[in-house]
């Protein structure tokens, strides 16, 4: 029933209808941002009647509307563009906090085995499997998960439009946004280092279990690092629970933050760590293959 003017602006009808309806409903929850004053949708509302040049509400001519539209159908056009931007990028902000809120870390026993040794007795002991300390699993999947949302998020920051102030609506989910992808990113920063700390400790616990009490007296230096280690990362693992145990992703930076220093100081226990158990077999080799060398009366001898 719209005349040709009126057919020329039904998309921008179309688009800022969205904008009437939620204030008719009082707002959809999904795209509102609280402000101090008012909501982006309110927000909308207010700059909508503005270019109509009545106040919205009900009883309105529709050719009256459709003659306002047409005539400022740039500006309506522009304003229901931001609604849009705006709307997809809150719910999409909205959706990905929900999903990164019941996300968990998974924190289970490291279990390593420790080879048969003989008794005083004489006697062979059975392997036996020890727990060296907890660690994170699945840290390469919850990885991509953190670049895959990241690159969603990267991609609604398009940013206000010319024009726009720093309390438009735009801005503020531009803003809302950018605070969820900050937390992820320092998350995905504290589990990174995190993991290069935890890679390293499990392979020298498996290199301990494997020699055991005979290597923690030739190493006795690196065997206390190694503990030290230990004992930083089983901080990490209870300071990433909250009340009710549940380790939280979101929340990991925040609650890991008093243990930053812990985490570097030890990941340089770690590497020194490693540094002293490979200068350690590098000289047995050297040593054996001098040993080698020499003739075989010397060999029986030794």
């Amino acid at each position: 029933g719209l005349d040709a003017a009126g057919y020329r602006a039904k998309p921008v009808v179309d688009a800022v209808t969205y904008v009437v309806k939620g204030l008719a409903a009082g707002g959809d929850r999904d795209w509102v941002v609280k402000g101090d004053e008012c909501s982006t949708l309110e927000m909308w509302g207010a700059e909508l009647a503005a270019l109509l040049g009545f106040p919205l509400g009900r009883g309105f001519e529709v050719r009256r509307i459709t003659d306002s539209l047409v005539k400022n159908r740039h500006a309506v056009a522009r304003l229901a563009d931001a609604a849009h931007r705006c709307r997809r990028a809150l719910a999409l902000a909205r959706r990905l906090e929900a999903v990164w809120n019941n996300q968990l870390l998974d924190i289970v026993p490291h279990q390593v085995t420790r080879p048969a040794e003989r008794a005083k007795s004489g006697k062979m002991k059975d392997p036996k499997v020890v727990v060296a300390g907890n660690k994170l699993v699945k840290l390469e999947a919850l990885f991509r998960a953190f670049d895959t949302c990241l690159v969603e998020l990267d991609a609604c920051r398009t940013g206000p439009l010319s024009g726009e102030g720093d309390n438009s609506p735009s801005v503020m989910a531009d803003a809302s946004v950018k605070n969820l992808a900050s937390r992820l990113r320092a998350a995905e920063e504290t589990l990174e280092r995190w993991a290069t700390v935890q890679g390293k400790w499990e392979a020298l616990a498996t290199v301990f279990a494997a020699g055991g009490d005979a290597l923690r007296k030739q190493l006795p230096h690196e065997a206390a690092t190694f503990s030290k280690v230990t004992r930083a990362l089983a901080k990490c693992c209870a300071a990433a629970k909250g009340v009710n145990g549940r380790a939280r992703v979101i929340e990991v930076q925040d609650r890991l933050a008093p243990l930053k220093n812990v985490l570097e100081d030890a990941l340089i226990d770690v590497e020194e760590a490693t540094r002293g158990i490979h200068d350690f077999a590098e000289a047995r080799r050297l040593a054996c293959a001098r040993l080698c060398m020499v003739s075989e009366h010397i060999n029986q001898n030794v």
